[in-house]
């Protein structure tokens, strides 16, 4: 009886591997269809996904070359373009690409710099401090144009990341900032990027978004930012129910799953599944290819990264 109990139980676990292993492969499937299919930046997302993942660099980079030639002079898209290539390739072919991008910003007639100099900060690309542009861009009044350059600068060493991270915290704790939501949301989305928050900004961000924020719209995005910077000795499940309960219609579904692929555990596995499988849904009313593509990468990812932890 033992014998018969341990072997269906082996069936069991061998199905059920089977079945993540199934979902997976479809995963990275359905971000390779993404990226022949759709166009513009959602064609860039997919990209950017499956080179996180690893997966499918030729491709990309014929994909994307192609791109180039047909749309490599179209404002805000050719950033896109320039900034998935500048990940394809050698150091060589990066500093190409990030010579182009370099240009828009330093054209002041370019109306794309706000890209940019974004991109520069994705790419981890620091420009000079003593550049007077990048000063200019610093004290901005177009406050996306500053808190990008901010992110941009903050990768001249570990310390300026602190400090931005603080200082960009303290801006959305002083209600005289003003900042409009997507402003909020924005430097809540350069936060979560640079990961470096003192554990006394991050509970004074905790203890205002618990007490203030029961109906704001920048709600979701802050406890994602809270959740994906909180010191490791902190367990907050409140944080974390309020993620795990997301609608699938939330226009903050994406920030959702990228932090939870970043900083869960094989218990959220679930949870993104649960995102995966109704957001890949074509059929559904609310459908919608990036979300699509970011529900296929966090659940890949996840479970990459659990894998690679149990190795």
């Amino acid at each position: 009886m033992i014998r018969y109990i341990l072997f269906v139980m082996s069936l069991i676990y061998a199905y059920k591997l089977h079945a993540g292993t199934d979902r997976l492969e479809r995963c990275r499937s359905d971000l390779i269809q993404l990226l022949h299919d759709e166009q513009g930046w959602i064609k860039v997302h997919a990209a950017e996904y499956l080179l996180q993942l690893g997966e499918y660099r030729e491709g990309i980079a014929s994909v994307f070359h192609k791109e180039d030639s047909l749309y490599g002079d179209v404002p805000a898209y050719r950033i896109g373009i320039w900034r998935v290539l500048a990940q394809t390739d050698n150091e060589e072919i990066r500093s190409s690409y990030l010579g182009r991008i370099k240009a828009v910003f330093y054209d002041t007639s370019a109306n794309d710099r706000l890209h940019a100099i974004e991109t520069l900060a994705k790419l981890r690309e620091p420009l000079s401090l003593k550049d007077s542009l990048v000063s200019e861009a610093l004290q901005s009044r177009l406050v996306p144009m500053m808190l990008y350059t901010k992110w941009n600068a903050a990768y001249h060493s570990v310390d300026m990341q602190r400090q931005v991270s603080d200082e960009l915290a303290m801006m959305l704790l002083d209600g005289k900032s003003r900042l409009s939501v997507d402003e909020q949301k924005t430097a809540c989305y350069v936060i979560r990027q640079l990961d470096r928050l003192s554990i006394k900004c991050w509970q004074a961000l905790h203890d205002f978004a618990l007490s203030e924020l029961s109906n704001s719209p920048i709600k979701v995005t802050l406890y994602s930012t809270l959740y994906k910077t909180k010191p490791r000795a902190i367990i907050d499940r409140v944080l974390k129910n309020e993620l795990e309960a997301v609608a699938i219609d939330s226009p903050d579904v994406i920030t959702v799953l990228t932090v939870l692929c970043a900083k869960g555990s094989a218990d959220d596995r679930a949870h993104l599944e649960r995102f995966y499988l109704s957001l890949s849904n074509r059929a559904l009313p609310h459908y919608d290819a990036d979300k699509h593509a970011a529900s296929a990468y966090a659940l890949y990812s996840l479970a990459y990264r659990i894998k690679m932890k149990e190795q």
